[in-house]
Order: C-alpha cells, then sequence, then structure tokens
C-alpha cells in the first residue's frame, strides 16, 4: 500500500536521525564499554515493545540498539553511525521509488471493495432491525452481531479512504463523490442504530404493511447499489407509488 508505505519510510528515516543524534551525544560524551551495554539491553527491550504500536519509536530503538553493538565491537563507532544514516537514507529512497513505479497497490483500485462489504453490512443491519420488530420475541443475538459488522465494515471503508487521500492526485479517484458517500453510509447507520436502540428499548406496537414495504424499499435500494459498483442488474422492483404511500402513512404517524 503506498500510503502506509510512505509512512513507514520516512518514519525509518526520522526514527534513525534521532536514535543516531542520541547515540553520538552519548558516545562522544561517554567512552565505557558496560554503560554501552546497559544502552544496548535497554533499547532493544523499547525496540521490541514499539515495533507494532509506534514505528518511529521502535526506528529510534533499533537504531541505538545497533550502533552501540558496533560501539563495542569497533575501533571508531563514530563511522558506524554515519554508515547507518547514509544507509538507511538510501533504503528509503528505494522504498520510495518502487512503492511509486513497481506494483503500488493504489487505493482506487480497491475502494469498490470495501464499500460493497459496508453496504452488505448495512443491509443486513437493517434487516436485523426489521425483524426485531416485526417478532418481538426474536434473539437479539443476530442483532448485536449485524450492528457489530455494520461498524466495523464502516470503519474499514472509512480507514481505506484515508489511505487513498494520502496518495498523489493522479492516482485518486472521485474523492469528492467517494467523501459524499461515505458521510452518507455514517448517517445511515447512526439512523440505523437509533431505530434499533428504540425498538430495544420501548415498547412497540405491531409493524403495519407500510412498516414492511418501506424497509424492503430501504432494502432494495442499497442492494441496487451493491449491483451497481459491481457492474450487475437488479432484478426486484417496487412500486414508487406504494413508497409513496408508506412514506405518506409513517410521516403522519410520526407528526402525531
Amino acid at each position: 500500500n503506498y500510503g502506509i508505505t510512505k509512512l513507514r519510510t520516512w518514519q525509518r528515516v526520522i526514527g534513525t536521525l534521532i536514535g543516531a543524534t542520541i547515540s553520538f551525544s552519548v558516545i562522544y560524551l561517554v567512552s565505557n564499554s558496560y554503560v554501552y551495554a546497559v544502552i544496548t539491553f535497554i533499547a532493544m527491550i523499547f525496540a521490541f515493545a514499539y515495533i507494532q504500536r509506534d514505528y518511529r519509536k521502535a526506528a529510534t530503538a533499533i537504531t541505538i540498539n545497533i550502533i552501540f553493538v558496533f560501539a563495542m565491537l569497533a575501533d571508531n563507532p563514530m563511522d558506524v553511525i554515519s554508515e547507518r544514516i547514509i544507509d538507511t537514507i538510501i533504503g528509503a529512497g528505494l522504498a520510495i521509488l518502487f512503492n511509486y513505479f513497481f506494483w503500488p497497490a493504489w487505493e482506487a483500485s480497491t475502494i469498490n471493495r470495501f464499500l460493497t462489504a459496508s453496504l452488505k453490512a448495512n443491509k443486513n443491519y437493517i434487516k436485523q432491525i426489521s425483524e426485531l420488530y416485526i417478532d418481538k420475541k426474536k434473539t437479539i443475538t443476530e442483532y448485536k452481531l449485524s450492528r457489530k459488522a455494520a461498524f466495523i465494515q464502516i470503519g474499514n471503508l472509512h480507514a481505506a479512504f484515508q489511505r487513498m487521500s494520502q496518495e498523489p492526485k493522479s492516482r485518486q479517484n472521485k474523492v469528492s463523490e467517494l467523501y459524499e458517500v461515505i458521510v452518507i453510509q455514517h448517517t445511515f447507520l447512526s439512523a440505523a442504530a437509533a431505530l434499533g436502540t428504540y425498538i430495544q428499548t420501548h415498547k412497540t406496537s405491531q409493524a403495519s404493511k407500510y412498516f414492511k414495504l418501506y424497509v424492503d424499499a430501504i432494502y432494495n435500494n442499497i442492494s441496487t447499489c451493491e449491483k451497481n459498483i459491481n457492474n450487475k442488474k437488479n432484478d426486484t422492483e417496487i412500486n414508487p407509488k406504494d413508497v409513496e404511500k408508506a412514506n405518506t402513512y409513517l410521516a403522519n404517524i410520526y407528526k402525531e
């Protein structure tokens, strides 16, 4: 992935420079193998502790660890520091070069997969909410799992969009439209979650035919979006006049 590789590259360079600066200061002021051994041991612990949490700190600790290991073995540790910096910069340059020109995974080519997964999760979530309202005795396990999946998938979609925004402008595709779609997805999910919570915490009446019809229309709209993304035709159609009747009925009930 271009964005993550670019971020890791800069974190590695910055971490190396910070580690080299710290190492240079200590070696310049202190010339004691026992002190170097203690610093090496502590740096190794921090390197393992931060490797998955904060790569820049991990790179700093790794650099300190390597430099002080060589400082105990080499006659001139200052050469090790300069070589470490030069090698890291060369490596970072190669990483950036290959990241852009050789088989990068541009997010624009995979964003549809995340969007489809989010739509599918939202579709299942609204289905479970509908069943929960219609069948008052329905177990809520499936409902909770569908809600969890919907929030996970919208998070994945948002993360994919963030990664795409870090890529070069020439490689981005329909960013403003995609941002609008993500906002709509968030709004839909918030409304669905509010509805599901209300149904669980309040005594509700029997579901009317208009509620079923309206939910079916929402379900069908999401299915249409999902199939459009994958260049498929949606064979299911709902009469727009029936949906309008349901809309009017439910709006009046809401006002009352």
